[in-house]
C-alpha cells in the first residue's frame, strides 16, 4: 500500500494533474451557476435562472384558458396603448375576435399561414412563461423534492456532467499516468517491493483511480453542503441528502469504465496511444448523444453515462442491476487489457 500513496502523492504534485482537476472543477461550476440562487431571494433570481435555462420551479402551471386570459389582456393593453402603430393596432384587434370565440391552440392554428403568425405566437409564448412568486417557486422546491430544497438537482446535475466531462478529460489524465510509470521514484518503489507484475497492474490502475475518486466525491460533498446551508441558515426546515448512493451506483462504474476502455485500447493498440484517441471518443459520444445515431436498440446496452435529466429514459432504463452489471464489465476489461500485453515488461 506504501507504493500506492507515495506513487498518488508524487504525481499528484505534477503540474499536469493539478491542472487537471482545476480544469474539471471550473467545468463543473460553470454548469451549476444556478446553485447560488437556490433558495431564492427576489424576483431577481427568478429571472437570472430562467435565463440559465433551469425553469422547473419558477413558472406558473398554466391551463389553456389561463393563457388566453392573459393574451387576451396583453392584446386590450397594446391595443389602448397609444405608442403601438395602426397596421399593428388592425392585427390585434383582428386576433382579440378570434381569441373570444375560439381557444388559444385554434387561433394559433388559425393564423398558422398568416402575417399574424409570428405576433400571436409571440404572444402566447409570453403568457405562458409567468413567474411565480418567490415564496410560491420555494415552496415548490421543497416540496417537489421532499424538504431536502436543491440539493437532489445538485447532485442529479453534478454526476451527470462529472461522467460527461471526465469520459472526456481522462483521455489527457490517463496518458500521463501511463508514461510517467518510469518516473525514477516509482521505479525505486517498485524495485525495493519486488512485487509481481499483476499487482503492479493492478496497483497503478488505483493510482489512476483514487485521485478522481477522492476528488470528485469531496468536490460533490462540497457543493451538496453549500446548498444545504444555504437553505439552512434561510430558516427553511430542510433534511440532508446523503451524496454517497447516487455517486456510488451511478459515477463510480461510469468512471471505472471509461479508465478500462482506455487501458484496455492502450494496451491493445501497443501502447501508441494515440490510436486509441478516435476509438475511445467514438464511444464516448455515442455515450453522451446516442439518439444521434440510427443504431439498433441493443447497442444501446453499451451506454454507460447514465444521465439523471429524464432525457434518457426513453432510450434505456437504468436499474441497480445494470450497474452493477457495468462494474462487472469493467473488471472484465481490466482484466482482458492486462492479458493482451501480459508478456511485454512494462507494467501498464
Amino acid at each position: 500500500m506504501d507504493y500506492i500513496k507515495n506513487s498518488i502523492i508524487c504525481r499528484c504534485k505534477q503540474p499536469f494533474i493539478i491542472a487537471f482537476f482545476v480544469l474539471y472543477t471550473l467545468f463543473i461550476l460553470s454548469q451549476l451557476k444556478e446553485i447560488k440562487y437556490y433558495p431564492f431571494e427576489n424576483e431577481s433570481d427568478l429571472v437570472s435562472v430562467g435565463d440559465l435555462g433551469d425553469i422547473e420551479y419558477i413558472y406558473k402551471d398554466l391551463s389553456s384558458d389561463d393563457i388566453k386570459e392573459i393574451v387576451l389582456n396583453d392584446v386590450e393593453e397594446k391595443i389602448n396603448n397609444s405608442a403601438t402603430s395602426p397596421n399593428t393596432k388592425k392585427m390585434l384587434e383582428d386576433i382579440k375576435e378570434q381569441l373570444e370565440v375560439k381557444g388559444i391552440d385554434e387561433v394559433k392554428e388559425y393564423y398558422e399561414q398568416t402575417d399574424h403568425y409570428l405576433l400571436i405566437d409571440s404572444l402566447i409564448s409570453n403568457a405562458k412563461y409567468q413567474y411565480k412568486t418567490v415564496d410560491d417557486a420555494n415552496a415548490s422546491v421543497m416540496k417537489e423534492n421532499s424538504n431536502y430544497g436543491y440539493q437532489i438537482d445538485v447532485q442529479k446535475k453534478f454526476i451527470t456532467y462529472s461522467q460527461a466531462i471526465l469520459a472526456f478529460i481522462l483521455l489527457p489524465y490517463v496518458y500521463f499516468f501511463v508514461h510517467d510509470n518510469h518516473n525514477p521514484q516509482i521505479e525505486e518503489a517498485r524495485r525495493i517491493t519486488n512485487t509481481r507484475k499483476i499487482k503492479f497492474y493492478i496497483y497503478d490502475l488505483l493510482v489512476i483511480i483514487i485521485p478522481c475518486v477522492i476528488y470528485t466525491y469531496i468536490f460533490g460533498l462540497v457543493l451538496n453542503v453549500y446548498s444545504f446551508m444555504k437553505y439552512k441558515n434561510a430558516g427553511y426546515d430542510i433534511h440532508y441528502c446523503y451524496t454517497y448512493p447516487r455517486y456510488l451506483t451511478i459515477f463510480i462504474p461510469t468512471l471505472l469504465m471509461c479508465v478500462a476502455i482506455l487501458v484496455f485500447l492502450y494496451r491493445l493498440f501497443g501502447e501508441n496511444f494515440a490510436a486509441t484517441i478516435p476509438v475511445y471518443l467514438a464511444w464516448v459520444i455515442l455515450n453522451i448523444t446516442p439518439k444521434a445515431f440510427s443504431i439498433p436498440k441493443i447497442i444501446y446496452r453499451l451506454i454507460v453515462i447514465q444521465r439523471l435529466d429524464d432525457i434518457q429514459t426513453s432510450i434505456y432504463k437504468y436499474s441497480f442491476a445494470q450497474r452493477i452489471i457495468v462494474l462487472l464489465v469493467a473488471i472484465i476489461v481490466f482484466t482482458v487489457g492486462y492479458n493482451c500485453k501480459r508478456g511485454r515488461r512494462k507494467t501498464l
